[in-house]
């Protein structure tokens, strides 16, 4: 590391003036291991730092509105024609035809451990690998309101002694389920009573069965995975910095190394993106306060094509449909910045807060027919984070020979305040690093 006039004012000798420096920098300057900070390594200098993303249980999104609402929200629904297409023939004959209204909840948790490994090419270029490993619980509650239902199972379903005629290929005697206004004005002898009408109509299990066996979704229940999701692979360069600033550039690639969201599961959450993504960040800090660093950051990532196999229902907030088909996918590209403030006291303890503000572009997605319109609404995406937290280092021990290893421990909390087709989860962090 080049020898500035931070190095001649702090009086030490060379090899002092390197640990000193490598650890005092990162300690006053990163509260979290992957940093916003244009702040490097010194070179053949490593960083290990383990990390702890906690979310409690939230069952909340933003919708396209900016408004809160339940994250099943779009599968509380009346479950008629436009949901189970098989009712479509009792619409058209003008039956109204419903099995009552679905009731479901979605309440979600998730832990996101952190492993990051850098490593000081130079005094001004650092290597960093993060490692995301997702541990994710998707619970879920199911019930059905039969209070709407005009449809109910069928009695006389492929009975001869019924009064369907098997004969007559479109008559209810080869139907499952029959309009209860049908089945209580049949001729005495097969009318069935307000009671046995209400013993016929469907109950949750029954629905369920029907998506499994109509759309192929496997059971609708509580859910929980985990595994590897997205890596990261970048450079930091250091490309300028004075008595009052520093400036960074930060560019990797994402590799699509997480699980991808399953089209038949519809409570299973993906863990990665399914496709490479390429980013770039500006990282600029404000140094010439002692002890304080505050800092600007502007990122840019570039989601790159690829194809994958999708539902493509008609409408956006109608998500069931049995159709499914190979896509070409092109996510919208993200920006985010950043505005944060962080200050070290000499005994070691640090304070820091952060505003973050995210916004991705549409999605475009093309079938055999072109553009499906359902799979690009709603995926445009804003959002705004506050973060704040707290660090400790033993920098004053370690100089002091007290300590053999350098180490700092932050812990933090971020607040997703506002948004748009966001979910409304916040996070606890805890965070420890190590140099050497």
């Amino acid at each position: 590391m080049s020898k500035g006039k931070s190095l001649v004012n702090l009086g030490c000798s060379l090899k002092c003036g390197l640990v000193v420096v490598f650890v005092f920098l990162f300690f006053i300057s990163s509260l979290s291991c992957w940093a916003d900070d244009a702040m490097v390594l010194p070179k053949n200098r490593w960083m290990t730092c383990l990390g702890f993303d906690i979310y409690p249980s939230w069952n909340k999104q933003y919708n396209g509105g900016g408004s809160e609402e339940d994250l099943a929200f779009d599968y509380n629904k009346e479950l008629d024609e436009k949901v189970f297409v098989d009712l479509k023939p009792f619409a058209d004959l003008g039956y109204d035809p419903s099995l009552g209204r679905s009731i479901v909840d979605f309440e979600k948790d998730a832990v996101i451990t952190n492993v990051l490994i850098s490593y000081g090419v130079t005094d001004k270029l650092s290597l960093g690998l993060k490692i995301p490993y997702w541990d994710f619980k998707t619970k879920v509650k199911t019930d059905l309101d039969k209070s709407s239902a005009t449809m109910v199972k069928n009695l006389y379903y492929k009975n001869p002694a019924g009064p369907f005629d098997p004969d007559d290929l479109s008559s209810l005697y080869y139907s499952e389920l029959a309009p209860a206004a049908v089945l209580s004005n049949l001729p005495p002898a097969f009318a069935l009573s307000s009671d046995q009408i209400e013993q016929l109509k469907l109950n949750p299990e029954n629905i369920l069965n029907l998506l499994s066996e109509k759309y192929g979704y496997k059971r609708l229940e509580t859910w929980s995975g985990s595994g590897i999701g997205d890596i990261d692979l970048a450079l930091k360069y250091k490309y300028f910095q004075s008595d009052h600033w520093r400036f960074g550039l930060q560019g990797g690639v994402r590799f699509p190394t997480g699980r991808e969201d399953d089209p038949d599961n519809l409570a299973d959450y993906g863990f990665g993106g399914g496709n490479y993504d390429l980013f770039l960040a500006f990282q600029n800090d404000f140094i010439g306060i002692k002890n304080l660093v505050l800092n600007g950051t502007v990122r840019y990532t570039n989601q790159l094509p690829d194809k994958e196999t999708l539902r493509t229902p008609e409408n956006v907030n109608q998500p069931l449909t049995d159709k499914k088909e190979r896509v070409d996918r092109d996510q919208g590209d993200i920006w985010e910045t950043e505005l944060s403030v962080m200050y070290s006291f000499t005994s070691g303890f640090g304070l820091n807060a952060t505003y973050g503000a995210f916004f991705k572009d549409k999605d475009s997605v093309k079938g055999e027919s072109g553009h499906i319109a359902a799979l690009e609404d709603e995926t445009r995406q804003t959002g705004h984070t506050l973060l704040v937290g707290a660090s400790y280092n033993n920098l004053s021990r370690f100089q002091q020979k007290r300590a053999r290893v350098p180490f700092q421990i932050a812990l933090s909390y971020r607040d997703r305040f506002d948004g748009k087709n966001m979910n409304k989860a916040d996070y606890y962090s805890v965070k420890g690093s190590v140099f050497f």
